[in-house]
Formats: structure tokens, C-alpha cells, sequence
């Protein structure tokens, strides 16, 4: 159980870092050879983002636009599921 509540911080320490413009939080929260997927949408307006490869790529697809975006962000998490538990780890 304590694996899945360092995943939820690092996650909410994620979106705050996300909200605030401060990378060096994001970075923290992901692995040097990180790979990322998104799924944006449903059905047949679902857009497949990615494979970004490496945590640069994966870092510049949070912080490129951070110089235009004007308005104020703030991500809440939570709902987290689990995919696999165990009494040693936990992955999402």
C-alpha cells in the first residue's frame, strides 16, 4: 500500500508542478527513458498522442506551450486506479 500512495503524490506533486510552470517538479516525476501514450476523446473523435520517448520529449509536451498559455490551471487527481497491487509495489 505505501507503493501506491507514493504513486498518488508523485502524481498530485505532478499536476501542481504542472499548475505553477515548475519543470523541475514534472521532471521528478518521471523515469530518463519514460515513454508516454495519451488517448484525448471518445469513440471516434479519440486522437492518439505519442509515443513520446525520453523524458525531454516527454517533458516538452507539458512545458512547450507553457510561454502562450495565459490562463490559470489547475489539476486535481483523483480516481487513481491501481492496474496491479502488490505488497511490495503498484503500477497505474
Amino acid at each position: 500500500m505505501a507503493d501506491r500512495q507514493a504513486i498518488e503524490n508523485m502524481l498530485a506533486s505532478w499536476a501542481y508542478g504542472y499548475d505553477e510552470r515548475e519543470p523541475e517538479r514534472m521532471r521528478a516525476a518521471f523515469a530518463e527513458d519514460a515513454v508516454m501514450t495519451m488517448e484525448i476523446g471518445l469513440g471516434d473523435d479519440k486522437e492518439l498522442m505519442g509515443p513520446y520517448t525520453g523524458i525531454d520529449e516527454v517533458m516538452g509536451l507539458f512545458t512547450d506551450h507553457h510561454g502562450e498559455q495565459r490562463d490559470q490551471r489547475r489539476h486535481v487527481t483523483t480516481n487513481l486506479v491501481v492496474l496491479d497491487e502488490t505488497d511490495d509495489s503498484a503500477s497505474i
